[in-house]
């Protein structure tokens, strides 16, 4: 038996509040902001263009790599770079 929809046992209101009540900062996903500073764990910091040249990412690419912003610093460069240690 195939499910298209999900059951919840409590109202979302209720998993809403409990999330807010969580102390977890807030993301933001962006594409395209290649002016932004980014220090991957171990690295200097640079702006994000400089970084796309080094990892030879072809200019029309660019604009479509997934950033992970946390509290407006760029942490996350999907698939190429983190800004957290391993």
């Amino acid at each position: 038996m195939m499910l298209n929809y999900l059951e919840f046992e409590q109202p979302i209101a209720e998993l809403e509040a409990k999330i807010d009540e969580l102390d977890m900062p807030e993301f933001t996903l962006a594409f395209g902001l290649l002016s932004s500073r980014f220090k991957p764990a171990g690295r200097p910091a640079k702006p994000l263009k400089q970084w796309f040249k080094l990892w030879q990412v072809p200019p029309w690419q660019r604009a479509r790599v997934p950033l992970l912003f946390q509290a407006g610093q760029l942490q996350v460069v999907a698939g190429y770079a983190s800004a957290f240690a391993r």
